[in-house]
């Protein structure tokens, strides 16, 4: 045990991310995984692709609302049904588009569902100069060797006890070997 701890450190030692590409993403997602420049007509794409899903939830709301009037006057239509309408229109809004948009403020984010792997250790980040050459979002892995036990740790979405944070988590313990996740500076430190 002792020569194990000396192999990979104490407890309060850090660890240091490097980005990994995505090799194995789907065909839409590969977009994302080689780097999506958003300059030109990539930009207004990328525009389109945000705004569709938001124009069709906004529709669909439009419409629910439209047909609570209606059937007011007529009756047919159920309150509860005009709800479940709106909700699975905007949480399936929200589980397609709803990590792009969180991209303007957050800079790194949890990729969508449909880019995921088994692992669901994707991140999509957005990077600007002067850091990079150019604007562009690119789909990336964040992965570490754990200094407690020397297993790989990836940088994922917190849960609820880290909300709204991305924390490294070890594959071999991950809810007692968990690590802050800075992707300007690379770094992290033991949060247990």
């Amino acid at each position: 045990m002792a020569a194990e701890r000396a192999t990979f450190g104490d407890a309060g030692t850090t660890l240091r991310y490097v980005s990994e590409d995505i090799e194995d993403a789907i065909a839409f997602a590969k977009i994302f995984a080689r780097g999506y420049h958003l300059t030109g007509l990539r930009r207004w794409l990328y525009i389109v692709l945000l705004g569709g899903p938001l124009l069709i939830s906004w529709l669909v709301l439009v419409d629910v609302l439209f047909g609570l009037s209606v059937t007011a006057t007529v009756g047919s239509k159920t309150p509860l049904t005009a709800v479940l309408s709106v909700a699975t229109a905007a949480v399936t809004t929200w589980l397609c588009v709803g990590p792009l948009l969180m991209l303007g403020t957050h800079n790194i984010v949890v990729a969508p569902w449909w880019m995921q792997s088994v692992d669901d250790d994707r991140l999509l980040e957005r990077r600007y100069p002067p850091r990079y050459a150019d604007k562009t979002i690119k789909a990336i892995r964040y992965t570490s060797l754990c200094p407690l036990c020397g297993g790989k740790v990836s940088a994922k979405a917190g849960g609820f006890e880290f909300w709204g944070r991305l924390v490294g988590r070890c594959e071999h313990a991950p809810t007692e070997h968990v690590f802050s996740f800075d992707h300007v500076t690379r770094n992290g430190r033991s949060l247990r």
